[in-house]
């Protein structure tokens, strides 16, 4: 509906700049209640706390975990409450296999590390309905105006805020399948003796599962093992956002080198996206073509990886804007931009090879382009 009124059910959505800074705007003010944000915020809130940062910086990170657990003041019970709430959520959250918080807190202290002590980077300016609407650059009637100020925009804020807390609960109960499989394994490695280990359990089909419950089966066995064994590679595979079969192959297969030069625009090296929050910042760019990568985040970054999910929120609060190359207007990491006042660009084509790691960019979510700076212009 919300397009419909701001397209006026004639224009080219996706190459309309002005009226995706109008919707990517409208969603901005999505109120203060999407669970997706609490992660960051939480992490934040823990950072400022901490008292002496350089101390906490250079500890290790098992002395760092240490700490935060026997700590009884304000830190750590901050630490705690955050274990408490968001300790079923992790990197890969749908994946039932994935390692969550709670089951790798070193993880979670290591980025606590990175980010103390905290900047603050988030430029989010609130805005009254009122103010809102008089920002659409999209020709509008008065009556439209009314709409969206008195139905539109509260519609907007209850989908936003019901998908994010629709899709905890379905990680909810992921996390409690994933704790079931994760005793299973245990039970039928160290107790019965039919898997030689116990995360085996994850490689195996409901089916096969089922009959190894009941008898052994080295047959099955071999199988899980096999599986294990190639997922690794798999893993690695990035596809494109829609494939089409019946022979679908990953993005990696492609010379991503020679696919980045199509996406450069002329001489002044501007690659397109789609604005979900407006803003510019004049940042080194920090490429992440796989979450390992994050480690190497540094206060002010734009980021620059292929997708988003919960995972990357510990790191949300010390970055300067996002780039990815696919998502959407209400995807995860621009449902966070925007609760945060970060500038991001969603569906940039072969960002993560165009941009080189630690160059310096200009990210214009307002004109939906990213301009790879040269030293000149520097």
């Amino acid at each position: 509906m919300l397009l419909t009124i701001l397209s006026k059910g004639n224009i080219d959505v996706k190459t309309n700049s002005n009226l995706l800074t109008d919707f990517a705007n409208v969603l901005s003010m999505t109120g203060n209640n999407i669970v997706s944000a609490d992660v960051p915020a939480a992490m934040r809130s823990l950072a400022k706390s901490i008292k002496e940062p350089q101390v906490f910086k250079q500890m290790t990170p098992e002395e760092a975990l240490q700490w935060l657990e026997n700590n009884t003041e304000e830190s750590g019970q901050l630490y705690k409450e955050f274990i408490k709430n968001f300790g079923f959520r992790g990197y890969k959250e749908w994946d039932i296999m994935s390692i969550t918080w709670s089951g790798n807190k070193q993880m979670l202290v290591t980025t606590l590390q990175m980010m103390v002590p905290l900047k603050e980077n988030s430029n989010q300016v609130i805005l009254t309905k009122d103010e809102l609407i008089s920002r659409i650059k999209t020709p509008i009637t008065r009556n439209q105006k009314y709409l969206l100020k008195n139905w539109i925009l509260p519609a907007c804020q209850r989908s936003v805020a019901d998908r994010e807390e629709s899709k905890l609960f379905d990680i909810k109960c992921v996390d409690k399948f994933r704790q079931l499989l994760n005793k299973m394994g245990e039970m039928m490695s160290y107790r019965e003796g039919r898997l030689p280990e116990p995360d085996l359990v994850f490689f195996l089909t409901l089916h096969e599962l089922n009959v190894l419950t009941q008898t052994r089966d080295p047959k099955i066995v071999m199988k899980a093992k096999q599986r294990k064994k190639i997922y690794p590679k798999l893993d690695k595979y990035i596809y494109d956002e829609m494939s089409i079969g019946p022979n679908i192959k990953p993005r990696n297969f492609v010379d991503k080198k020679l696919e980045a030069e199509k996406y450069l625009n002329g001489e002044n090296d501007i690659l397109k996206g789609t604005p979900v929050c407006t803003g510019s910042i004049k940042a080194k760019a920090c490429v992440c073509k796989c979450f390992e990568d994050a480690k190497n985040l540094e206060s002010g970054d734009i980021l620059i990886t292929y997708s988003t999910d919960i995972g990357w929120s510990p790191y949300l609060p010390m970055i300067g804007g996002i780039i990815t190359e696919i998502g959407g207007l209400v995807s995860h990491g621009a449902v966070i931009a925007r609760e945060y006042g970060i500038p991001c660009l969603v569906g940039v084509e072969n960002a993560c090879h165009s941009i080189t790691n630690g160059q310096t960019i200009l990210l214009d979510a307002d004109n939906g382009c990213v301009v790879l700076m040269t030293a000149q212009d520097n």
